[in-house]
Order: structure tokens, then sequence, then C-alpha cells
């Protein structure tokens, strides 16, 4: 939404919807009510699998409501309907209400329009929490107080509707997000990475990549957007704003922040020579964090902090589920990638965790082909085991380039993992797939791998011990 929208929107009608009642949705309506508007919301889930304080919350509000179904009916009317991030815009129920001039949005776009402060969003298929996290730390670091949110975490809305306010927003943005967020301008954008993933829901690879470059679109010459170097599309950023890069050191003459061995140089970013920034943390040694550390740098000095800001790299502690490991039994290492949700998540665990491999993989698939996966199982998997609807599909695919077995369940699969693997070995929960046909979420599917691991230490020690 552009700024002032909003309030003429106010103004000439009075009347919000929200579609979608998770913990985005919630938030936009606790800050439309704060704005005046009368409101009105929907879920296709059924009443009974709400919280009962989200009910109350709702009732308190004098919130219309319906359950069960995008309630058009419902909707009609309401100068804004805006739709959590995991509900479609292009359904024909928005498009007959847009047609009847409603405004169709989504949370983000909403809140941003809102939003006074520097605004600092990242996006891409993988690493967004963290890098989030690490500039969260950065900020700090540099004497600046950050609100640290949007898709992981806190919604903006919500941070909104608070009386504090920070020096700094940094915010974690999904390409559903962005979908209904057309005019959203950050005054620095970072692009982490594409590779493939929710091709569910897009008509292929390039509406995807499509949808997360918008965000450059609206920035201006005083903007800035961050981008990694090693990633053909990103080269295609639309916008009119400065580009820094980030990337693997090549030695060329590009402005960003580069890895370079265990640390980080810095080109052409408010010095004329190289500077070069120690990276303290053995978490982010190495591998696919350490370009996290150099996008995140690069964003933080191009919002306004100092080289001094390196030293947030110390207190940086790894998100649960993202290459955590859970154990080390019998020289075998367990680790939980749970997060790795998709396709280039699962190929960056493969190439990070060290030793051979038995992968832990499947779940409920999102339209991908597992081919790119292909040279990384045939280096290093000693062998595949397969859960969830994805695992026909999966066996299929990595026929021949590992041993493949089907597993009923996580025990299952952890139990045969325990078998195969040798000292040395690695064994790596890393699904590239979406969690919900076995688990509410890929945070669940870890701890359940977590369980299963630990239980079958504590029983291999109590043999031991008879």
């Amino acid at each position: 939404m552009r700024p002032g929208e909003l309030e003429r929107i106010r103004k000439d009608n009075g009347r919000a919807a929200v579609v979608g009642l998770g913990v985005s949705g919630m938030a936009a309506l606790r800050l439309l009510a704060r704005l005046g508007f009368s409101l009105s919301a929907c879920d296709e889930r059924g009443r009974e699998e709400f919280d009962p304080a989200a009910l109350a919350w709702l009732e308190r509000h004098r919130v219309r409501t319906g359950f069960g179904r995008v309630d058009e009916e419902l909707l009609s009317g309401s100068g804004l309907v805006v739709l959590s991030p995991g509900v479609d815009q292009r359904r024909g129920v928005f498009r007959r209400l847009a047609a009847r001039g409603a405004r169709i949005t989504g949370e983000l776009a909403m809140a941003a329009s809102l939003a006074g402060e520097p605004m600092v969003a990242v996006t891409g298929s993988n690493g967004k929490s963290t890098v989030v996290r690490l500039l969260a730390e950065l900020f700090a670091a540099a004497g600046m107080s950050v609100f640290a949110g949007g898709n992981y975490g806190t919604p903006l809305s919500e941070y909104l509707c608070g009386p504090s306010r920070r020096d700094r927003l940094v915010l974690e943005v999904s390409s559903f997000q962005l979908d209904t967020a057309r005019f959203f301008r950050p005054q620095v954008g970072v692009l982490l990475n594409i590779t493939p993933d929710h091709l569910d829901r897009y008509r292929g690879f390039e509406e995807y990549a499509a949808a997360k470059l918008a965000m450059f679109a609206q920035q201006g010459p005083d903007d800035i957007a961050v981008l990694n170097l090693d990633d053909p599309r990103a080269h295609a950023a639309p916008g009119a704003g400065r580009r820094f890069w980030f990337g693997r050191d090549r030695g060329g003459d590009e402005p960003g922040v580069f890895v370079r061995g265990d640390g980080l140089v810095v080109r052409g970013m408010g010095g004329e020579e190289e500077r070069l920034l120690p990276v303290d943390n053995p978490a982010l040694a190495g591998g696919v964090n350490m370009l996290n550390a150099a996008a995140a740098m690069c964003a933080a000095l191009a919002a306004g902090c100092g080289p001094e800001a390196a030293a947030g790299f110390a207190a940086f502690t790894p998100l649960p589920h993202r290459l955590e490991t859970v154990a080390e039994i019998n020289g075998v290492r367990y680790v939980d990638d749970s997060k790795a949700t998709n396709i280039g998540a699962t190929a960056a665990a493969l190439a990070a965790v060290p030793g051979p491999v038995v992968l832990i993989a499947g779940g409920r698939e999102k339209g991908a082909d597992y081919a790119p996966l292909l040279p990384l199982v045939r280096e290093r998997v000693r062998a595949v085991l397969v859960i969830g609807e994805a695992r026909e599909n999966m066996a299929r695919a990595f026929a021949g380039a590992s041993a493949v077995e089907a597993c009923a369940d996580m025990d299952e699969a952890v139990a045969r993992a325990r078998g195969l693997a040798r000292p040395g070995d690695t064994v790596l929960l890393s699904p590239a797939c979406a969690s919900f046909d076995m688990f509410p979420g890929y945070a669940r599917r870890g701890e359940v791998f977590r369980r299963a691991v630990l239980a079958g230490d504590r029983k291999e020690e109590a043999a031991a011990g008879g």
C-alpha cells in the first residue's frame, strides 16, 4: 500500500476484513482495531481449532467472523481486505471483491505503509531468519535499537501496536508476502538466494523468482539493494537502488562484503582500501553461514553501521532446526536441519556437514524436481531414508545415486540410520519437503527427530550397562 492509503480507506469506507487468522492475521486485526476500522474476519479452519483467547478477543472487539471457508458475503462491503501470507490472492473471490472496489493487500504491505523507521528487508529461499538474527546483533553492536520480525517471529503489525519505537526495522519477507505488497519499498533490500520452492503455488520457478525480485521494484536511487554475486538471477533485480554485493571473494572490483578465508573483506563501501573484518564465532565458520554473515554485514554497513558492528558476530547463536547438532553417539554426528523445506536448503546442508551422510528426507512435496540433489547424493550420501508423502517419488528420484529405503515414520528412520551409519558419518535430517503431512510444522518434526536420537542413545547405554 502507498503511504496515506490506509487512512483514506478508513475515512471513505471505514470497514476492513482479514482473511486467515494465524499470527499475522490476528496482528493485522489488532492494528486495524486501533486505527478505528469496523472489522470482519474469516478462516478456512473450523472455529474449534482456535485458541479460546483469540476467540474471546474477536468477540470483545465485535469482529464479525466466519469459519470453515472464505466467506465472500462476509467480506463484501469492506473497503480493505487483508490477506494472510498463506492465502493466495489469485483466487476468484478476491478478484471479484477487487472488481467491486475493495483494496486487496497483505499484512506486510499494510503495516509497512504506516512505519516511519528505516527498514531493512531480507528475502530469499534460504537463510532469511538467520540473517535477520545476525542483523539484530550487528545493529546492537553498533549501538542501535532494532525490531526484528516479519515473516518469522513478531509481525510488523504487532510492533506498530506497541508503544515504543526502534532505530531500525529488520524484516524477514517471504514471496507470499511480496505477492500482496506491490508498493513495498525497503530502504535496504537483501536477496540471499533463489532456489526452487513453493512450486505447488507458483506456475513454475520463474514466477517464484519474479516474486522474490519484486521486492526491489519500487526502490529509488537513495535506496540500496544487497545482492548475491553468485546467484545469476540477482543480477536481474529491478529498481533504481544502488547495488552492493556479497559472496565468495573473487578478487573483483564489485562493492560489497565477501568471504575470504575465515573472515570478511569489505570493498567499496565507504573506504578506498579493502578492509578485513573478523567473524569471531565458530557457529558461522565455513559453508553457507559465512555467506549469511557476509550478507548481514553488507546490509548493516549499507544501513549506516560502522565496521565496529562486526563485534556482533560473537553474540550470534544459531536458530534451532537449522544444521543443529543434536548429539554425537559412537562417533556418529546427528544433525537436525528440519527447517530445510526445499531443494536448495538440503543441497546446502549436504555440502556443509562432515563425513559420509545418512540422509533422512521426505514429507509433503512442493512441486520441485529432485534432480539438482543427485550429484551431492552420489558424492556424499551413504544411504537415503525417505519418509512421508514424498517417499515414493524420492525413492524413484534417488535410485542409482545411493542406497534408498522407505521408512514408516521418524522413529523407524532414526533407528535404521543408527544401523547404517559408521563412525565419522553424519545422520542428517534435511527433508527438502514441507512437514505438514506428518507434523504441524518443521519445529515439531525436528523435535521428534531429536527425541528419537536421544531415546536410541539411552537404549544403547542401558544395554551396555546390562
